[in-house]
């Protein structure tokens, strides 16, 4: 993890990704998961309305994003951080 103060987190990008379903969660439904068909999960914070109309368009898409270790009842999974969907 080579970032920091005066080095930017790294961004990658992702094309023709396919999607196998779409979830909102949060209050007022803000923030969007998308069920990866490689089984990874990528989220979307306050993005549930760009992650929908894509996902109603079309379900192979382009991602802009983050990767992320995630931590949950004592296991640890790679997700993606969604920052734009195309």
């Amino acid at each position: 993890e080579p970032y920091g103060k005066n080095n930017e987190e790294p961004l990658f990008f992702a094309s023709q990704i396919s999607v196998s379903s779409f979830n909102t969660f949060g209050k007022d439904n803000r923030h969007g998961k998308y069920l990866l068909s490689n089984g990874l999960y990528a989220i979307g914070w306050d993005k549930s309305s760009l992650m929908a109309d894509a996902f109603n368009e079309k379900r192979i898409m382009d991602i802009i994003f983050r990767l992320e270790r995630n931590s949950y009842l004592n296991k640890t999974s790679p997700r993606l951080i969604i920052v734009d969907v195309s």
